[in-house]
């Protein structure tokens, strides 16, 4: 196992949490009795037990009764106790956007990858192939088929399966339409070394591209079935010992339209595997406002700043900023909390939003609001990968807001 595990010792105080950290385990922080609002410095990054519990029977109970696969894209979190947590609830294995974080994985126990990306540079590649895990990795052009096919050989492992990837114009990686995806198909049986699995894509590219997403990810979903159909036809594809061709898409906010557009109707047996990240998280922001209602989720994620200046009406600047959560969309403030000589003196609900950030500063409009120096802010995040990446270790809290426990993160 990696340094990040549950029994690993924290060695070097993490930002803002107490000085007793040191010595402890991720696993036995909840013994020590902390609050977070009265012994953690702010600001201050915390994950809901009871969210997360509640979103991950969630999924689950929706994967089973779909019987579609999931393999979340650890790179939402890169956190071996919520990926070990993810695999205990149905997981069939954890997506990765890079070879590096896809070693990590691996190095947690892991061992079946799926490689959410093409590849250009085959040593990183060849390293992962040499772990003797079960992989599968994307393709959307020749050249990278052909960089694929030199990793699988420098690693001397067996054929290695591969998707072709569909993506949108203006998009980011995977072929925009059915001709090119078949020349890509051709390249790979052209190569002994590969096996053609199946097709993928990432439906969350369509976010903020003109007025109708619903219709944009649903045109995207169209062009994945009808290559896929196409190379079921041209018998391009190897569905490998289960029978079964491999067709994935990835984003948490359109997976209900995912499942109505591929699960069903194929001329042949279909395994949908989705990779929702985030689900396992949720969001007050971007996920929130689109995501679909099932499965059932709630936001597990909180960052906490007090009010450091109130220097002109309506004007109130917070420490928490770049350094300590995403900025692209903004925090919502959800609530604020008083700071009495005993300590807080209960919540009182709020909408705000954050209008900007420094890298250490958050600035808050406010008009009804009473916003006073020291006061302390509870924020919704949005879009919670960037915000991961900005702790290395998170408190796990329950509902009266106790520290249970902590996860730790390796990006």
């Amino acid at each position: 196992m990696s340094r990040n595990s549950a029994d690993d010792l924290i060695r070097t105080p993490p930002k803002n949490w107490p000085p007793g950290a040191v010595g402890e385990s991720p696993a036995s922080v909840g013994r020590r009795g902390w609050r977070l609002l009265h012994d953690f410095a702010t600001p201050m990054c915390s994950l809901s037990d009871s969210a997360l519990t509640h979103n991950l029977a969630a999924i689950r109970d929706w994967i089973s009764a779909l019987g579609v696969g999931w393999a979340p894209h650890g790179k939402t979190t890169m956190s071996p106790e919520l990926i070990a947590r993810q695999l205990e609830a149905g997981a069939m294995g954890i997506t990765a956007a890079t070879p590096w974080q896809a070693e990590r994985l691996v190095d947690w126990g892991v061992d079946r990858v799926v490689l959410a990306n093409v590849c250009a540079d085959p040593a990183p590649l060849a390293r992962l192939l040499r772990r003797q895990v079960e992989v599968v990795t994307f393709v959307d052009s020749v050249e990278s088929v052909r960089l694929t096919a030199r990793a699988q050989a420098e690693s001397g492992r067996d054929r290695l399966p591969v998707l072709i990837e569909v993506g949108m114009p203006g998009g980011r990686c995977g072929v925009r339409d059915g001709e090119a995806g078949l020349a890509v198909a051709r390249a790979v049986a052209d190569e002994p070394g590969l096996r053609l699995a199946g097709t993928a894509t990432f439906e969350g590219t369509v976010t903020g591209r003109g007025a109708d997403p619903v219709g944009a990810v649903r045109s995207l979903l169209r062009v994945v079935r009808e290559l896929t159909e196409a190379m079921i036809g041209a018998e391009l594809i190897d569905p490998g010992t289960d029978g079964a061709v491999l067709v994935s898409a990835g984003g948490s906010m359109y997976p209900d339209l995912v499942v109505d557009a591929l699960r069903d109707g194929w001329s042949a047996r279909v395994r949908l595997l989705l990779r929702s990240g985030c689900a396992v998280i949720h969001d007050h922001g971007l996920y929130a406002e689109s995501a679909p209602a099932r499965p059932d989720v709630r936001p597990a994620l909180r960052v906490w700043s007090r009010v450091l200046s109130v220097p002109e009406p309506g004007w109130a600047i917070i420490y928490a900023g770049k350094r300590d959560l995403t900025v692209d969309p903004p925090a919502r403030v959800l609530a604020v909390h008083r700071v009495t000589g005993t300590g807080t003196s209960g919540r009182t609900p709020v909408s705000l939003v954050l209008d900007h950030h420094n890298d250490q500063h958050g600035y808050v409009r406010f008009t009804d609001e009473d916003l006073r120096v020291g006061d302390l802010l509870e924020l919704g995040i949005s879009h919670p990968c960037l915000t991961f990446d900005r702790w290395t270790h998170i408190p796990v809290v329950d509902d009266e807001l106790r520290v249970i426990g902590a996860v730790t993160t390796c990006f």
